[in-house]
């Protein structure tokens, strides 16, 4: 290829790159505007395990599909007028790394309603999570009655005895390891908006189009340089 041909096809692929970095930056200022609010609630896990890595991981991920479950989601989309689905789409949870910290996102078209909806969503969390909470008690302390008038029919000193008996210990233990834990979730942020827009982003939405634009543009300068150079 000439001097003046490697030039244009330069130029080609800078116009298609501006091109595209133009058109995703403008793309922004006509898409509708997305606010968000998020909170940060703490999920401790109390029980120490020798597959505490695994048992940490399932039970936070168990809490993150509870905050957007529709236990959760749906009371709160009915006092906003929304239905669960639209407001499911919305809602965002995730757990932070490396910690037992919960982190909830609802984005909504406007700041306040975002935030409104975020407030809602953690009371309704909270509530549902002590439900599940006293319920676990019950059920421990229905298992401890149970054991204990079945102790009171065996043997002493028979193998049943003493399997009750293990039984009944570590029931007790479950049930004071939740009683020293309080309430199974705790509020450590609570909800706030994040101020600016997170979507959509004029400077990422630039620079995706840019992207696109410099693809396009190389593979129109390759196609037009092997077209001159057969001639």
């Amino acid at each position: 290829l000439r001097g003046g041909q490697i030039a244009l096809l330069i130029v080609v692929v800078a116009l298609l790159t501006a091109l595209g970095a133009g058109v995703g930056y403008g793309m922004t200022h006509v898409l509708e505007k997305q606010y968000a609010a998020r909170a940060e609630i703490l999920y401790p896990i109390a029980q120490e395990s020798p597959t505490g890595f695994l048992r940490e991981d399932r039970n936070l991920t168990t809490q993150v599909v509870l905050l957007r479950s529709r236990a959760v989601i749906a009371p709160v989309a009915a006092d906003a007028g929304l239905t669960p689905e639209e407001l499911g789409d919305r809602v965002g949870a995730t757990v932070i790394d490396g910690s037992e910290v919960l982190r909830v996102e609802v984005r909504d078209p406007d700041e306040t309603a975002a935030l409104d909806l975020t407030r809602g969503l953690v009371r309704r969390y909270m509530d549902v999570a002590s439900e599940r909470a006293g319920r676990d008690r019950e059920y421990l302390s229905a298992q401890l009655a149970l054991v204990q008038r079945r102790l009171g029919r065996v043997a002493p000193g028979s193998s049943a005895e003493e399997q009750l008996a293990a039984r009944r210990g570590a029931l007790l233990e479950r049930l004071d390891e939740l009683a020293l834990a309080g309430p199974p979730a705790r509020l450590v942020a609570a909800p706030y908006p994040v101020g600016e827009p997170v979507s959509p982003r004029p400077l990422l939405a630039g620079a995706a189009g840019g992207l696109c634009g410099l693809l396009i543009g190389a593979g129109a300068a390759a196609l037009l340089g092997r077209r001159w150079a057969r001639r």
